[in-house]
């Protein structure tokens, strides 16, 4: 049988005790623009400005305190401009920035800039609408998130999406 030790230790596989006598204030704003630059031409614009204090209460011998000030990112943003073709075609491009961070449980990461693109073609089928997009994410640079091995690179997909009346 096991006896807990006097203080337990971060990592002892036997015993643990996990305590949350922390408190974390989040400070920050966020911003979202759309405009339609024309009759054919939309734009949308968002950043958000995130800053956060992370408040460690007193440690106890044995126990190790572990500062999350880096965990979430401070600057992030997109840019999506879509241009309408034809009323069944049209084409966007977004452009999305996350500052640097350090996951939970994961890994350090320098800040990413993705580029996504996309081509859609909606119709109607009878009383149903629809729509089928052509994807591709990520054209540029590989990224990783959360930790090194979750690697992105440039990905491409179709979706289709089918709208039926009430």
């Amino acid at each position: 049988e096991h006896s807990p030790p006097e203080v337990a230790i971060f990592g002892d596989d036997s015993y643990k005790i996990l305590e949350n006598r922390d408190y974390w204030e989040f400070n920050g704003g966020e911003i979202q623009i759309n405009y339609q630059l024309t009759p054919s031409t939309f734009t949308r614009l968002h950043y958000t400005s995130t800053d956060f204090d992370p408040e460690i209460g007193p440690s106890r011998p044995g126990f190790i305190a572990v500062f999350k000030d880096d965990r979430v990112a401070q600057h992030s943003g997109g840019l999506l401009i879509e241009q309408t073709l034809t009323p069944q075609w049209s084409v966007s491009f977004t452009a999305y920035y996350q500052s640097e961070l350090r996951w939970e449980d994961g890994d350090d990461f320098d800040a990413i800039t993705r580029i996504d693109t996309q081509l859609s073609y909606r119709f109607n089928l009878g009383s149903a609408s629809g729509k089928i997009r052509f994807v591709a994410q990520n054209i540029g640079d590989e990224y990783s998130e959360f930790n090194d091995n979750n690697v992105f690179g440039t990905r491409f997909f179709i979706s289709a999406q089918m709208d039926f009346p009430d």
